[in-house]
């Protein structure tokens, strides 16, 4: 939700607020992408964006038909011991996923450009984002990064996994890659990807869906919680904090910002809720516009 006022809520506090909230088992962010609206792009309506020329693909193509975009896909698998060396095959796995929730969203197929390996302590160290020179993950970008803004590189790390520890991913945003073009990109636990096991629990894929959308220009749904700015999109309502990360999905409707219009959109891809719980194409119609103005814009994408 976009709202008019400056934000008065810091990521820390939110943060706290999560920790102390009782219905809310593990409060530990597993998405290292958040940043201050006023530092990205400022709101997209979901009226205002794409239609046109949309449809004069459409025409150009066929009546009724969606035009496709391509989205080359530079994947590095970085690992320092033999379960991080991921298959070709479960790379494709994933990348199917990608395509399940996008093609039906943007009208994009992904397809992979390369595969890169490489055996390094960047497998646990390259954990969070970071643009000082000496960091684990600039180095690791500036190594291995390869293509323009419209290549999308991905990094397949080894997070941890211990219980109480949930960060799984970071991405940078479309607007920081004129700042750091080589810092462009994704970096998340393999042991997300379809048919891994992280804590038990055998995965499908839905962290790199998620990462993706940070990659495409959206904000999590509850940045900002109920007094801040919002993640620039009118039609996602405010929300307080991450829905939450127990086993089990939300059983009716929730409502964190009771004075403000709408209830929490818990199954949106950008929140934070069980993999299950999210809905099979899980963005809003000002988020697909919000997705398709700044790829437009950064990256180059035709839609």
């Amino acid at each position: 939700m976009f709202r008019l006022f400056p934000p008065l809520v810091s990521m820390l506090l939110l943060l706290l607020v999560v920790a102390a909230s009782s219905g809310i088992a593990n409060a530990t962010p597993w998405c290292g992408s958040e940043r201050p609206l006023a530092q990205l792009h400022p709101r997209v309506d979901a009226s205002e964006h794409f239609t046109p020329r949309h449809h004069a693909h459409a025409r150009a193509r066929g009546q009724g038909e969606k035009p496709t975009t391509v989205v080359p896909i530079a994947w590095h698998v970085v690992y320092n011991k033999k379960a991080g060396n991921v298959s070709s095959a479960t790379i494709q796995k994933q990348v199917r996923k990608l395509d399940d929730v996008y093609s039906k969203t943007l009208g994009i197929k992904f397809e992979i450009a390369n595969i890169t390996r490489t055996r390094s302590d960047w497998a646990q160290t390259a954990l969070t984002l970071s643009y000082l020179k000496d960091s684990a993950s600039r180095q690791m970008r500036e190594a291995l990064h390869t293509g323009g803004p419209g290549t999308i590189n991905v990094y397949s790390l080894d997070f941890p996994d211990a219980r109480g520890i949930e960060l799984k991913g970071y991405s940078s945003f479309p607007e920081d890659i004129s700042r750091s073009p080589k810092l462009d990109g994704i970096s998340f636990d393999y042991k997300t990807m379809p048919g891994q096991i992280r804590n038990g629990t055998t995965s499908i894929g839905m962290t790199l869906v998620h990462e993706m959308g940070h990659a495409f220009g959206l904000q999590h749904t509850f940045v900002g919680g109920c007094d801040g700015e919002g993640d620039g999109v009118e039609d996602t309502p405010a929300q307080q904090f991450p829905t939450g990360y127990t086993s089990g999905c939300p059983v009716g409707q929730v409502d964190s910002c009771p004075n403000l219009p709408g209830k929490d959109d818990v199954s949106n891809i950008m929140n934070y809720v069980p993999q299950h719980c999210y809905r099979p194409y899980g963005f809003t119609k000002g988020q697909i516009a919000r997705m398709k103005t700044l790829s437009s814009e950064y990256r180059g994408f035709t839609f």
